[in-house]
């Protein structure tokens, strides 16, 4: 059973010579590319410090970059959050200061308006003020 699967197609023929030919060319052809990208790792490329060097200018080049970003950012945002802390105050703060204003005008026209309107029904009346009736001797030599 197991030694009756049969092959209908027959395999070609391998020669030893075609055989040898092929690992000759692919050990050919590996052995220059190996000897190529030796000689460019020996003899071009950056060294350690270079690549140090490199590294060094880059993160600084990134901090700076990062600096700026975010101080231009933080800008906007202080800028945005005093802005509107600052109409808040300034309104509060002018809203105060206006009605203390307000108030003491208010009260120096009322004040004023008062004693006028005061005055001004004594003069209806005909009341005479008191240190009047005292020069004309009306109540001389004593009290009432």
């Amino acid at each position: 059973m197991f030694g009756s699967v049969r092959i209908p197609a027959t395999l070609p023929r391998l020669s030893v010579a075609g055989l040898m030919l092929a690992f000759g060319l692919s050990a050919a052809v590996a052995t220059a590319v190996g000897v190529a990208a030796w000689s460019v790792g020996t003899t071009g490329g950056p060294t350690a410090a270079q690549v140090a060097a490199l590294e060094r200018a880059a993160f600084q080049r990134g901090v700076a970059e990062g600096m700026a970003r975010g101080k231009h950012s933080g800008q906007v945002a202080g800028r945005k959050s005093g802005f509107s802390v600052g109409v808040k105050r300034g309104y509060r703060k002018g809203y105060k200061h206006g009605f203390q204003k307000g108030q003491g005008v208010g009260y120096q026209r009322g004040r004023t308006a008062g004693y006028s309107a005061g005055y001004g029904a004594g003069q209806q009346a005909n009341m005479t003020p008191v240190h009047a009736g005292k020069a004309t001797g009306a109540g001389a030599g004593g009290g009432n």
